[in-house]
C-alpha cells in the first residue's frame, strides 16, 4: 500500500497514494524553493496541529507541552467541554432559520477550521484544513 503525499504547505499531491487512507504531508518541490530563497514564510498566525487532551489526562498534556513548548505549528489544550450543550429535545413546527449556517456567500460551502486527523491514547489531534 502506497500513501498518498501532499505538500503541507500549499496541499499539492507530491506522490499519488491510497485515497482511503490519511495522507502523508512533506513539502513539494516549489514550496522549497520558495522556502529557500526567503519568499514564503510559514503562517504561523494559528497552529497548523492541534492537540486536545481530556481534562482527567494531565500527565499527557504535561509531556506534549514539554516536548512542543518552542514549536508554534502545535499547540496542545485541555478539552473545556462539559456534556452536550444542548440539554433537551425542543420541537420546532417551523425552521427559522435562513441558509445553512456553514456556507459562505462566495462558493456556497464552507470548510471546517480544524479537521480530525487522529487519535491516539488519551489525545485527539486536529489538523488545520484552511
Amino acid at each position: 500500500m502506497t500513501l498518498l503525499t501532499v505538500c503541507a504547505w500549499c496541499g499539492e499531491t507530491i506522490k499519488e497514494g491510497d485515497h482511503d487512507q490519511p495522507p502523508s504531508h512533506g513539502i513539494c518541490a516549489t514550496c522549497t524553493l520558495k522556502i529557500r530563497d526567503g519568499l514564503r514564510k510559514p503562517d504561523l498566525s494559528r497552529p497548523r496541529w492541534i492537540v486536545v487532551i481530556p481534562p482527567d489526562r494531565s500527565d499527557v498534556y504535561r509531556g506534549l507541552q514539554r516536548n512542543f513548548d518552542t514549536v508554534a505549528w502545535v499547540e496542545a489544550i485541555v478539552d473545556r467541554r462539559v456534556g452536550e450543550r444542548r440539554r433537551r429535545a425542543v420541537h420546532v413546527e417551523v425552521d427559522r432559520r435562513g441558509l445553512d449556517r456553514r456556507t459562505t456567500a462566495g462558493n456556497g460551502v464552507r470548510s471546517p477550521a480544524y479537521r480530525s486527523a487522529f487519535q491516539g491514547d488519551g489525545f485527539e489531534v486536529y489538523e488545520a484544513s484552511g
